[in-house]
């Protein structure tokens, strides 16, 4: 069975933590900024060949999701 896996050690995260201090609007990172960098790892795992552009939307998305929640 190939789940896709032989390269997960090489994988290069997606976005950085700027990145994601853009969207959440930070000016300093913290550990809300860790949360999304290990589901950023997370998301990349599920969807291999997705790019950062993708990521960001969907972080975008879920974000704002979990801010109407709160």
């Amino acid at each position: 069975m190939n789940a896709g896996l032989e390269k997960v050690w090489d994988l290069k995260p997606l976005v950085n933590g700027k990145d994601i201090m853009n969207v959440l609007q930070l000016k300093v990172g913290g550990p809300l900024v860790r949360e999304w960098q290990q589901k950023a790892i997370s998301w990349q795992l599920a969807h291999p060949s997705g790019s950062a552009e993708e990521f960001l939307d969907w972080m975008k998305e879920t974000h704002s999701k979990r801010i109407k929640m709160e």
